[in-house]
């Protein structure tokens, strides 16, 4: 198999920064027209809509990682029968589940929504469970091609995807509300299923891969049900701090906060994913190297944190430290709630993300019990002392609540992996500082050819 890391990173950069654009761009139309409240109700709808998650039985997780075991043995019909199995598996849990919580989502929102709120959250409802489905089975897809070891092709996927979305959103909402936003997701997800699915059969083998889906094999689903279940657990952990720490930001501090909080967020964790993303490939990556060439893949984990620090601090200071024009930009003035949330879920998130290839390392190898205990500390650590602070101090100490959990959950994991697998956390101090050396050499160099 070949490791195509650098053109994939690349192209990983490419598409959270398009993500981030067009996450911009929605956002400030949608506020600018309907207001700082319609956000907030979206964002409690889509967090409600989201806990069908539960019923997932996780045969799709840990996906990427079967499809590049398969290709190294050279057996294209397992990764074909992995990849099929996923998506009907997948399509088959999410309809059903959807169909069966309509009905209890519609009558929970009136907990969770104000009264004078309440119609529109409910008329939105449909929209986002379509959505969330179709995320889910569009998330199997372009797995499919992270275990093919083509991140490139699904970002570019992905990207024209998000240019649907955004046609999509600025044709419909003018006339049909934060409907649109729904019909906006729904019309990116059956894109970006559409593409991916074709791109798979075609880099796989169109001889053996049908045009529709419909090989469902029992070894593969017991095979992904055996790994995925303990992804499960692990995923609806994580899955459960959003909608979690939303619903208490909400009860504590309103649907106006929760808007800011909705943006921020979504600002933040867009900065984190630049950083990331590029890492997902190190799933497929690190299970053929344990396989191939175990040292390789130590090597490889301790290139990949350094980049993750060199990489990570300055995008997240720069985003801290361009959260007031952001905030002019976003929402047409100056925000300092926005401007203090922004710089305390950055510190969250940046040292969220330098554990991220320890996190990576435990899903490769199969043991991921350390992963579910980062999870756990960070999902019932944040809506718990969020709470607690935010009653107290306000929604400045809930933000610092929740930046606190994701840090403290994330050293836990990568501590406790590293243990596990004989490997060093961190880098060496002047390893890293060998790399900004480099960096920096690269950079003037290039400056010096440009304008010597």
């Amino acid at each position: 198999m070949i490791l195509n890391l650098k053109r994939n990173a690349i192209w990983s950069v490419a598409e959270i920064v398009t993500s981030g654009i067009s996450l911009f761009l929605l956002y400030k139309y949608v506020v600018s027209l309907l207001g700082l409240k319609a956000l907030g109700i979206w964002s409690l709808v889509l967090a409600s809509t989201s806990l069908v998650r539960f019923a997932d039985l996780g045969a799709a997780n840990g996906l990427s990682r079967f499809v590049a075991l398969a290709l190294t043995k050279g057996d294209r019909a397992s990764a074909r029968d992995f990849v099929e199995t996923s998506v009907l598996a997948n399509l088959g849990i999410y309809a059903v589940a959807s169909a069966v919580l309509a009905l209890p989502l519609w009558w929970g929102l009136r907990f969770l929504v104000p009264a004078d709120s309440l119609a529109q959250a409910r008329a939105l409802l449909p929209y986002a469970l379509a959505s969330f489905a179709l995320l889910n089975t569009n998330s199997v897809t372009l797995s499919a091609l992270i275990g093919l070891q083509r991140t490139d092709i699904k970002c570019k996927i992905v990207i024209l995807s998000l240019v649907v979305q955004i046609a999509v959103v600025l044709a419909t909402v003018p006339f049909a509300g934060l409907v649109g936003m729904g019909l906006g997701q729904i019309a990116q997800y059956a894109v970006s299923i559409a593409l991916s699915w074709f791109v798979f059969r075609s880099l796989l083998d169109p001889s053996i891969v049908p045009i529709l889906p419909r090989h469902f094999s029992g070894r593969a689903f017991s095979q992904l049900f055996s790994f995925g279940v303990k992804l499960q657990l692990m995923n609806l952990v994580s899955f459960a701090f959003e909608p979690l720490t939303k619903f208490v930001v909400s009860a504590v501090s309103g649907l106006q906060i929760l808007g800011i909080y909705e943006m921020t967020y979504r600002m933040v964790l867009q900065a984190r994913h630049l950083i990331a993303a590029p890492m997902g490939q190190l799933v497929p990556a690190f299970a053929h190297l344990n396989e191939a060439n175990p040292d390789e893949a130590a090597r490889l984990y301790t290139r990949a944190v350094t980049e993750s620090i060199l990489v990570g601090a300055p995008i997240l200071f720069l985003i801290g430290l361009a959260s007031p024009a952001i905030s002019w930009a976003w929402m047409g003035t100056y925000n300092p709630t926005f401007v203090i949330f922004a710089s305390l879920l950055c510190l969250g998130w940046l040292i969220n993300a330098v554990s991220t290839p320890a996190y990576l390392i435990g899903i490769a190898s199969g043991c991921v019990r350390w992963n579910i205990v980062g999870h756990l500390i960070t999902t019932l650590g944040s809506p718990a002392l969020g709470y607690v602070l935010g009653s107290w101090f306000g929604s400045n100490a809930l933000v610092f609540a929740v930046s606190c959990a994701l840090a403290v959950g994330a050293i836990c994991t990568m501590l406790l992996n590293c243990a596990d697998s004989g490997i060093r956390p961190l880098p060496p101090f002047a390893a890293v500082v060998a790399g900004l050396r480099m960096r920096l050499r690269n950079v003037a160099s290039r400056l010096g050819q440009q304008f010597g």
